[in-house]
């Protein structure tokens, strides 16, 4: 449960805000990397960190939802989201680990594969790799930001009491 996420001396988590469906592709095989023009901050490698669903719910979203094929729509299926408006926006989603922060052009992710096909791998961009994905039971509405940034009220229902 999110008791065992790391908390600093203010008893918050860290969060980042994703679009749909990618914040929901890192809780499937279809996404290892999240890719950025900005590295990941040091202080956050090898750190457990929330995913922020973004509220933002428009065409170009559906559109992209539209393209999936059938492999990928099962592997969101597998996690209880069979169509597009069955993703969650606007919540923290789950949580996982930023294990490490790699440039693009070192990565080498190969055109043609779901880790490059969900994310931008162009020169001069950052990927940051993510393990140990765990979905929340059900998500807890959040107002997102951008960059990092703190969480801790909402997260209280899925705490283990002490």
């Amino acid at each position: 449960m999110l008791s065992k996420l790391p908390r600093d001396r203010e008893g918050v988590v860290k969060a980042i805000s994703l679009w749909q469906p990618w914040a929901s592709a890192l809780f499937t095989p279809l996404k290892k990397f999240e890719t950025r023009h900005w590295p990941v901050p040091r202080s956050i490698i090898g750190q457990r960190v929330c995913i922020h669903a973004a509220k933002k719910r428009d065409a170009d979203v559906r559109d992209f939802w539209e393209t999936l094929d059938s492999d990928e729509l099962a592997e969101f299926t597998k996690i209880g989201i069979a169509s597009f408006d069955q993703l969650p926006f606007g919540a923290i989603i789950g949580q996982l680990d930023l294990v490490e922060c790699h440039r693009t052009e070192d990565l080498r992710v190969q055109p043609g594969t779901h880790d490059y096909e969900w994310g931008n791998h162009a020169p001069g961009r950052f990927a940051w790799e993510c393990a140990n994905a765990a979905r929340l039971p059900r998500p807890v509405p959040c107002v997102g930001r951008q960059g990092f940034f703190d969480v801790e009220s909402q997260l209280r229902p899925f705490a283990n009491p002490s």
